[in-house]
This record gives structure tokens, sequence and C-alpha cells, in this order.
């Protein structure tokens, strides 16, 4: 419920509390809401588009790591037991995705159905899903 000015004026003073404390939580669930917006669109940035070492995004790719979404889902072990990807390129990837507010070993759901429809890896050897 939102008050016009005139309206809230006339509240008691424990009714605009409840009222602003009411309209605070509604405002969290908000940015929450569009926080996690942000981080499913920086899920589906490409590897290759970010500023990673030739090395790195080869090691990726060769690991069928792709997607943002992809390596988030990744440990720091994962990784660091891909060949040819050392200490080096994993503190460069987690550097990239701290700048993306996003980090190795996240629970997110990946990869989407618009993905797999898209992506060749996800499809069966018939050509269907």
């Amino acid at each position: 419920m939102i008050y016009e000015i005139e309206e809230y004026l006339e509240l008691s003073n424990k009714d605009k509390y409840n009222y602003l404390k009411k309209r605070m939580i509604s405002i969290q669930d908000e940015l929450k809401k569009l926080e996690d917006v942000i981080i499913q669109d920086n899920l589906f940035i490409k590897i290759y588009t970010l500023e990673l070492s030739v090395r790195s995004i080869n090691c990726l790719s060769y690991n069928n790591i792709d997607y943002v979404g992809d390596l988030v889902k990744c440990s720091e072990g994962q990784l660091l037991r891909a060949p040819n990807f050392g200490r080096k390129s994993l503190n460069e990837v987690k550097e990239v995705l701290k700048n993306l507010d996003l980090e190795l070993g996240m629970d997110v759901v990946w990869p989407p159905c618009i993905i797999q429809y898209k992506d060749k890896r996800f499809l069966n050897e018939e050509g269907g899903v």
C-alpha cells in the first residue's frame, strides 16, 4: 500500500515505522531480483570475449568451457587439474570473474534451455535434443 504525502503525515509513528519497514523490504526484494538478472546476463558471456590470455582461453575451450556460466560452475581444483592450466591462469580467471561480481564454484542453473538448443554440445547424435 502506497500512501499519499498527506495520508502518510496523518499516520501514527508506529504505523509510519511499519509502513517504511515494509517499503524497505519491498525495495530490497526488487534489488535482489535486479542483481539476479545481472548475474544471469553475465553467465551468457562467451569466454573468448573476456580479457584473458590466449593460453587461458585455449585451456578453457579445450575443456568445453565456452560461457561464463560454464566457468563459474567449476571449482578451483577442477580448473587446476585441466592440462596446461596453472595458478597464473587461475588467478587471471578469478580476477575477471570478480570484475563481473561472480566467483568460481557458484551454484547456478546452467546451461539454460535457450543455449542447449543452439549449442551443438547439447545435441545427441541424431541432431535432436
